[in-house]
């Protein structure tokens, strides 16, 4: 039987409530872009797409910490 350090069960845990919280943010914008009909809006969410999608990766990779 292993021992599991607290500190890493603390850093699961925040990893966690970050994919969780980027997940909610990602299915917020996809909704947006999918009840926009308007080409500007579009535009602005894919600007927020991009700089979301750099975010997800430092999160789905442990980088970002709250």
């Amino acid at each position: 039987m292993t021992t599991i350090d607290m500190t890493e069960v603390q850093v699961l845990q925040q990893r966690i409530k970050n994919l969780e919280a980027m997940l909610t943010q990602a299915t917020d914008l996809l909704d947006d872009m999918v009840r926009s009909g308007n080409v500007f809006d579009i535009c602005e969410y894919l600007a927020d797409a991009e700089e979301f999608v750099g975010e997800s990766r430092a999160v789905l990779e442990g980088e970002l910490e709250e």
